[in-house]
């Protein structure tokens, strides 16, 4: 497994991804959060490497199943 589908996996064991559904928030804003705090374990930075890391070809959407070529700098603040 790599680093992503182990920080996915995480997320399910200790709970996040219960706490976000119950934020009742959209899919697609789940899984921006998700991708960003993946994307912090994985590769820590600002919030530009970030943006460079989430819409760089990686394996997050398989995982998350969003699209996040297109995500902008300011959906990551």
């Amino acid at each position: 497994m790599n680093n992503s589908g182990s920080c996915s996996s995480l997320f399910k064991r200790v709970g996040l991804d219960d706490i976000l559904k119950s934020l009742k928030l959209t899919l697609k804003q789940e899984s921006l959060i998700k991708a960003q705090v993946i994307a912090r374990l994985i590769f820590p930075g600002s919030e530009l490497s970030t943006h460079r890391f989430l819409t760089k070809k990686n394996s997050l959407p398989e995982f998350l199943d969003v699209d996040l070529s297109s995500v902008s700098k300011n959906q990551i603040s």
